[in-house]
């Protein structure tokens, strides 16, 4: 059995078109509808599928479209549509028919394909919603799989993971803004990047807002939001937020999704204070590349960026329960005197003197070469032993201690 896909996605795209008509809704509204639900689409998309029916009939070859089933669904979302009566419906001959069922005031009335109105009702093909949208996907199925309704199974989610705004672990972090705090990930840029984290509840789980900007007032200037959900593990005391970058008047979305990880501390109906987060990201500037950073969680107002800048910059970086600095430097922190009694009480105690080499990797790299004589698989053997004997870790920590610091330093 085989049946028309460019007719089974003409309904559907025809009922979608017409719901949003009557609901004046173009392609760029549609699109920040679905931005608000944390849905981002491009406006071009959209349109393909708003103007379908209308190129599909300037086409003298008609190939099957493939359409992402999450698309649809937000735009039946937004518009107020169920999808099971906007999926049309397969005769056991393949014939594709208009789905009868009620779409509110937005039902598609244009289907040129029959409906019976007398006798016995005609024997369908069962069509689950979530699998049913193809599109491509079913016509490539052997007949007898695609003659087989499909289970939807959802992705298992752990019962220690508390997601529901209203269990008393998320009082302390609900209807909050708190300022955040994190260094900027483009290469040699020194640059303290400030925001906004807001917290608050929604119908079945804990909504997340970020918003960010650097506050310069030349060609580098930003401004970005970002929309997602927070949940909290009681067994590893651990906060968890994932949030996506979202289109507004000021903010573009550029695909971004972002992961925040802090510690959790059983505070009752207490207040939180301050943390540090661990951030995974994709690095801004000309090169977008995976990378992580810390990043500061704090009651508004409590920081004061320009005057405490040292102390925040010092607690954003990878630093290890050692610190490793250079001879010169140590020698030169002995010169600024709010500290000098510190530096000296330090040099007293005759910490080991060590020296270490600073080796650019791409240099070992382009040692590879015809004058060199030495294969670049050879380079690369011995940058990872070098990688290996340094004294660089497998991963990076936020120590209690750090935690300690901070509260300390801003709230005692």
């Amino acid at each position: 059995m085989s049946f028309n896909a460019d007719e089974y996605n003409k309904l559907i795209f025809r009922k979608i078109a017409n719901a949003a008509n009557a609901q004046k809704k173009t392609d760029k509204t549609l699109a920040f509808d679905m931005s608000e639900i944390g849905m981002d689409f491009g406006k071009t998309t959209i349109y393909e599928i708003l103007s379908y029916d209308k190129k599909l009939k300037k086409r003298k070859k008609k190939p099957g479209h493939r359409v992402s089933l999450m698309l649809i669904v937000g735009l039946c979302k937004v518009l107020g549509l169920e999808m099971t009566d906007v999926l049309p419906i397969i005769e056991k001959d393949g014939t594709v028919r208009e789905n009868p069922g009620p779409v509110g005031e937005n039902r598609s009335k244009t289907s040129n394909q029959p409906v019976a109105q007398n006798g016995p009702p005609q024997e369908q093909i069962h069509q689950p919603v979530v699998n049913n949208v193809l599109f491509q996907e079913q016509i490539n199925q052997p007949e007898a799989q695609r003659c087989q309704p499909k289970e939807t199974i959802d992705p298992p989610g752990s019962i220690n993971l508390i997601r529901n705004p209203t269990h008393a672990e998320f009082h302390c972090y609900l209807d909050q803004t708190f300022d955040i705090f994190f260094h900027s990930t483009v290469t040699d840029q020194d640059e303290l990047i400030t925001g906004t984290m807001s917290i608050s509840a929604k119908d079945d789980y804990c909504e997340v807002k970020i918003t960010i900007c650097n506050n310069s007032y030349n060609k580098n200037a930003f401004h970005k939001e970002y929309i997602g959900k927070m949940a909290i593990s009681l067994e590893l005391q651990a906060c968890y937020c994932y949030v996506e970058s979202i289109k507004t008047p000021k903010s573009k979305d550029r695909g971004e999704l972002n992961s925040i990880v802090f510690h959790h501390k059983k505070l009752d109906n207490q207040t939180f204070h301050v943390s540090l987060a661990v951030v995974t990201t994709v690095s801004a500037g000309v090169y977008n590349l995976p990378t992580c950073h810390r990043m500061i969680i704090c009651q508004q107002q409590k920081i004061k960026p320009q005057k405490q800048k040292r102390f925040i910059l010092s607690l954003l970086r990878m630093n290890e329960s050692q610190i490793i600095i250079s001879e010169n430097e140590f020698n030169n922190l002995a010169d600024q005197q709010e500290i000098s009694d510190v530096i000296d009480i330090i040099k007293s105690r005759n910490y080991s003197l060590e020296l270490f080499y600073k080796l650019p990797e791409s240099d070992i790299i382009n040692i590879a070469g015809t004058k060199s004589g030495i294969n670049y698989k050879k380079c690369v053997d011995a940058l990872s032993l070098l990688r290996i004997k340094s004294i660089a870790h497998y991963y990076n920590k936020i120590e209690e201690s750090d935690n300690k610091i901070l509260f300390k330093y801003l709230f005692s």
